[in-house]
């Protein structure tokens, strides 16, 4: 399941999951922003090249 379709689905909230779920899933959001910047920096260095 991608990020966006666990919180669609309010996964955490529905499931009734801990506060440690729920700080998981902010931790696992984190990594995916994180994941998307480093990507686009990196198109950005190579469209300098």
């Amino acid at each position: 399941m991608r990020f966006d379709e666990f919180e669609e689905q309010r996964v955490t909230e529905r499931e009734g999951f801990s506060w440690e779920v729920e700080q998981d899933a902010i931790a696992w959001d984190t990594a995916v922003d994180g994941i998307a910047t480093m990507e686009r920096q990196r198109n950005e260095l190579n469209n300098l090249i």
